[in-house]
């Protein structure tokens, strides 16, 4: 007796694969549906997908839905989906367009009761659907097995073309090329719903044209780094519109702003770091606290709001005058801050310096930024650091200032509060260990990231 056994999958993955084949099956519905000419479902899904719901495409993914079931999926039997396979092949293969094997297939149905497609491929779907149950049970005999699988099936093919109970669409065929091909076009799809103004852009452009290109790369992968992609620019975007939103704010500190200004060097600070000849890791390497540009700047902003940074007895924790020299850095920077980035670079962020961000004119993204702001922040005798977190389209970056213990920052509440002219405004930031970290994102005090996976990356002790 030939009851080979093979080994249940066990835990979640099993499962999991066990729910593909049942998707696999529930996806030949509107498949079956059609041959008996009822065919709403599917001409539904095809004005909802478009190719997704031809009936090309659901075949070939329910297929692979099938495969997966048949190999990963929980399974006790091994000869009931081995009997089903050989004796479903035959009957399903008669569906399919092929030039190749367009002989064998006109030989096939040549024979006796495989001459009509239809009654074929359902048939050959119930062999298989009707194994992969089998396969589940503990113990079937092989002859009870036959019957099921083989006898029953192929007798009531028998009868049906016997009696000539033949479904309305006969001669429907389907090509596993033509839905492979569908399935190929996903990346096509995604490269599509990239905003055109950056699939215009030669970067972008070169980028998508290596991806799709990359002939070690499988086609679900190649849809994944464009999905990506997808989601840096708009993460992009969030952040240009969050800066744009922020200089408009300050606009009531235009004439602050217009007297830092008359005092600024000829040509810009920091104008002899525009050359950055090497790429710069790690965060302790490109906050400058002590470059005599980046404190230049430092002193002239907090100069304009004049007096000791921080507590007597409490270094690092800011006065009155510390919060303010904090808010008016803040103001000027968000105010000149010119925000791009490169959303085809990948993996490790390239860093630069805080000095070359200020010389190209306050330009970057939120690594720069948070770079600027812990730079110029700690050059005055603050405690800074440099936050990562998650949000929903992707890693953010910012800077936060140490504001003390609780009251500290209940009085950093009221006095910001006042100094911005808003009384409902709240400001937020992270507190660990009683010791409370103000934010220094796009606006100050407010989190533009989801509060997830929250980290410190660099900080700054005086």
């Amino acid at each position: 007796m030939m009851e080979e056994k093979k080994e249940e999958s066990a835990g979640c993955l099993g499962t999991l694969f066990q729910y593909v084949g049942f998707l696999g099956f529930l996806l030949l519905l509107p498949v079956l549906l059609f041959y008996f000419g009822w065919d709403q479902p599917q001409l539904l899904l095809q004005d909802t997908m478009g190719e997704y719901g031809s009936l090309d495409f659901l075949v070939f993914l329910s297929f692979v839905a099938l495969a997966l079931r048949i190999l990963f999926g929980p399974s006790r039997l091994l000869l009931p989906t081995t009997i089903a396979l050989v004796a479903s092949a035959p009957l399903i293969f008669t569906t399919f367009q092929t030039k190749t094997l367009s002989t064998v297939q006109e030989s096939l149905m040549s024979l006796p009761y495989l001459e009509h497609k239809s009654l074929n491929f359902i048939v050959g779907i119930i062999i298989l659907l009707i194994g992969v149950r089998l396969s589940t049970l503990k113990k079937v005999n092989v002859v009870a097995q036959l019957v099921l699988i083989v006898f029953l099936p192929y007798g009531a093919l028998a009868g049906l073309n016997t009696m000539g109970l033949v479904p309305q669409n006969d001669e429907t065929t389907f090509s596993i090329k033509e839905g492979y091909a569908t399935a190929s076009q996903a990346t096509k799809l995604a490269i599509q719903k990239i905003d055109e103004r950056y699939r215009k852009d030669p970067k972008v452009q070169e980028y998508i044209e290596n991806v799709v290109n990359d002939e070690n790369t499988k086609d679900e992968e190649k849809t994944t780094l464009i999905d990506q992609l997808k989601q840096r620019i708009a993460k992009l975007e969030k952040d240009k519109a969050k800066a744009e939103q922020v200089r408009q704010e300050n606009e009531r500190f235009q004439d602050e702003l217009n007297k830092l200004n008359q005092k600024k060097p000829a040509d810009t600070w920091c104008v002899g770091a525009r050359s950055q000849d090497k790429r710069i890791y790690g965060y302790e390497n490109a906050v400058e606290l002590a470059a005599p540009c980046v404190r230049d700047l430092a002193v002239h902003l907090a100069s304009n709001k004049p007096g000791s940074y921080h507590q007597s007895r409490k270094r690092g924790v800011p006065t009155k005058e510390g919060l303010a020299q904090i808010a008016t850095i803040h103001t000027y920077i968000s105010d000149q801050w010119k925000y791009v980035n490169d959303p085809t670079r990948t993996g490790a962020d390239y860093l630069s310096l805080a000095s070359r961000s200020i010389a190209v004119g306050f330009a970057g993204d939120c690594d720069d930024f948070s770079i600027v702001m812990a730079s110029l922040i700690g050059a005055i005798g603050g405690t800074p650091r440099i936050v990562h977190g998650e949000c929903q389209d992707g890693a953010h970056a910012w800077a936060e200032v140490l504001i003390g213990s609780k009251s500290d920052w209940d009085n950093m509440q009221t006095y910001l509060a006042r100094h911005y002219s808003d009384q409902s405004r709240s400001f937020s930031g992270h507190s660990k260990d009683g010791q409370y970290w103000l934010s220094l994102d796009w606006r100050l005090g407010e989190l533009s990231c989801a509060d997830r996976n929250i980290r410190s990356q660099w900080s700054h002790e005086p």
